[in-house]
């Protein structure tokens, strides 16, 4: 009997893991806390979920952002490279959807918040779909715009403007945005439950045997 509770508590805690997950909150990735600077790598930690950011052939550019709407003092900048080296993007868990936003310097002309999301790190493995957004236009402000994807599974996304684009080079990402509702679970966390209803099954089993009586 001993056996089979803790087996039980196993297979529990694994839902629990697995409900966790299912259950988390929107996580937005404002890039305040990196300072101004060029980097090749570099990273923020919002309410226990990490991105990692890296330079996909160069390193990339957090400067300050436009002043007002929902950009604060820190964005990524495209425009040090303008050449056109996406940034990648890799999450310490699962995501289920992914929103990017971004604005431009020039007002007037039509620019596409760009990003390809990938079911391994670092831009690896399947590609589980692309995403474009239209940033344009306010003679008044920075016009600002976004993209989004949902996809089960996102371990990470390469983003930058849109393939095309007239004046590539031009836009500041930021408010990158994410959700784990609906993620598919870590390999660990399904090992744990599939292990902990293996050792249920196999204690039953034993149970019965211990217990059965043969008549001559």
């Amino acid at each position: 009997m001993r056996a089979i509770k803790s087996a039980m508590v196993l297979s529990i805690s694994a839902f629990a893991l697995v409900g966790a997950s299912a259950n988390a909150a929107t996580t937005v990735f404002d890039f305040e806390s990196i300072a101004l600077g060029s980097y090749s790598t570099a990273s923020q930690t919002v309410g226990g979920l990490t991105v990692a950011l890296q330079g996909s052939t160069t390193n990339f550019t957090v400067e300050q952002g436009p002043t007002g709407g929902n950009f604060g003092a820190r964005s990524i900048l495209s425009f040090r490279d303008r050449g056109g080296s996406p940034v990648i993007a890799t999450f310490s868990s699962l995501v289920s959807s992914v929103t990017l936003f971004g604005t431009d310097f020039t007002p007037s002309d039509a620019d596409r918040v760009w990003f390809q999301a990938f079911s391994g790190a670092n831009g690896t493995g399947t590609l589980l779909g692309t995403a474009t957004g239209l940033v344009c236009c306010n003679t008044n402000s920075f016009p600002a715009g976004s993209a989004s994807l949902s996809a089960a599974g996102i371990k990470s996304i390469v983003f930058w403007e849109a393939p095309g684009d007239d004046f590539r080079g031009a836009l500041l990402f930021d408010n990158l945005t994410v959700n784990t509702n609906g993620a598919v679970p870590e390999p660990a966390t399904w090992a744990l439950m599939i292990g902990g209803f293996g050792a249920i099954g196999g204690t039953m089993r034993y149970r019965r045997r211990k217990t059965s009586v043969s008549f001559a």
